[in-house]
This record gives structure tokens, C-alpha cells and sequence, in this order.
């Protein structure tokens, strides 16, 4: 399939949870990472939709998603399935919101599973409103996690995030000018993509299970 998107460019996209997303085409190593990224990384697989990190000819190519249509305020929920420690210590699930528009840091919000390099890590989940730092971000555990469910509720001045893994409910909120206005295009993104660009050892697989969006 294929779709357009804002500025007029045609893309590849996939069905899933009820709305079309356009996918994450780049031959040459872009953020995150930076890593290179294909549509051959997203694969629709029933309700669901599972992103790959996979080898090709070149090395490792990454998947990224991104939902057309017109979005802001509201609550947004994701769920996945993944094992957490059971990726590559490099790679990086992520749940967020994006702008092109540089502005409010492109009103990034972010959820993201991973340990970013560290095979020891304990904290492998994070929520954060950018630029990130301190009274920015928030970290928690998983484990390995197998299902849960990620939301990010966003509002006039205030976003709560919240992760629900192995029975256990982690929640932080952040108020103020902190907080990203809506505007500018935002929309919801998934991504699976390597820390730094590096090279995993096998491939690597997250499987998305659901998606909502209320305004």
C-alpha cells in the first residue's frame, strides 16, 4: 500500500488498528540512532502490526511508523508485546508523539522500552517530555515484561504517562511550560531502532498489539 502524506510525498504504509500509517523509508543512517530504516521492517500480522530490526545487504535496517491524520490533545494507547531483556541491549522501543516543526521540542513525548546500550541495566522504561533531563524524564523497571500498556494523557499545560507491565502501574506527570502545546502536525509514532546506530546480534522483533486515540 501506499499513502501521501502532509507535504505531498508519497509513502508506504500498513493498516493497523483501524487507521493508515505511513512507514519509515531512510537509505542513509537518520535519527534515531542514526539508523537506516525500511519498509520491509513492518509487517501487518493480523490485528497487529510487529517491527523488525533486520539485516540486509548493507548491515541492519530499523522500522518506524507514523499515523496519518489529525491529532493533539487527548489520551493515546499503545499495546505491545516484548520481553524487554530479551532485545539487544542497543535496542530501543518507542511510543510518542512528533512534530517536524522544530519548535517545543517538537512536541516529543515519549514512551521508550530499552536499556540503550547497557546489558545491566535495571531502569529499562522511560517516560519523558523533551528535551528530556532532570524534571524531565522518568524511569522505571519492566523486567521481562511480555504485554502491557503504555499511555500518554495530554492536555493544556499537563501530560500524564503511564505503564502498565506485569501487573504493576508506573505513572508520572508533568505540568507547566514543560509541557508542548499541540499544533504543528503531531502524530503518533512506533518505532524499534538501535542505540547509537549499533549493530545487534540477531534480529530483533516487538510485536504491536493495539493502538487508540481519543481527543
Amino acid at each position: 500500500m501506499a499513502g501521501t502524506t502532509s507535504d505531498g510525498a508519497v509513502v508506504p504504509t500498513v493498516r493497523f488498528a483501524g487507521l493508515t500509517w505511513a512507514v519509515k523509508v531512510a537509505d542513509e543512517p537518520v535519527g534515531p540512532g542514526p539508523n537506516r530504516f525500511s519498509a520491509g521492517s513492518v509487517r501487518a500480522e493480523g490485528g497487529a502490526v510487529r517491527l523488525h530490526v533486520l539485516p540486509d545487504g548493507r548491515g541492519w535496517v530499523c522500522a518506524e511508523i507514523v499515523a496519518l491524520g489529525t491529532f493533539g490533545y487527548g489520551t493515546y494507547t499503545w499495546d505491545v508485546e516484548v520481553d524487554v531483556r530479551g532485545l539487544d541491549p542497543a535496542a530501543v522501543l518507542g511510543m510518542f508523539t512528533w512534530s517536524d516543526r522544530p519548535e517545543h521540542h517538537h512536541r516529543e513525548i515519549d514512551v521508550e522500552l530499552g536499556r540503550w546500550g547497557d546489558p545491566g541495566a535495571e531502569l529499562d522504561g522511560l517516560h519523558v517530555v523533551q528535551p528530556g533531563g532532570p524534571g524531565h524524564e522518568h524511569r522505571f523497571e519492566t523486567g521481562r515484561s511480555g504485554r502491557g500498556r503504555h499511555t500518554i494523557d495530554w492536555a493544556p499545560g499537563r501530560v500524564r504517562l503511564t505503564s502498565t507491565v506485569r501487573g504493576q502501574t508506573h505513572s508520572w506527570s508533568v505540568t507547566g511550560a514543560a509541557v508542548p502545546p499541540a499544533g504543528g502536525g503531531v502524530a503518533p509514532r512506533i518505532n524499534l531502532w538501535m542505540f547509537q546506530g549499533r549493530a545487534p546480534t540477531r534480529p530483533q522483533s516487538v510485536r504491536v498489539t493495539g493502538f487508540g486515540y481519543r481527543p
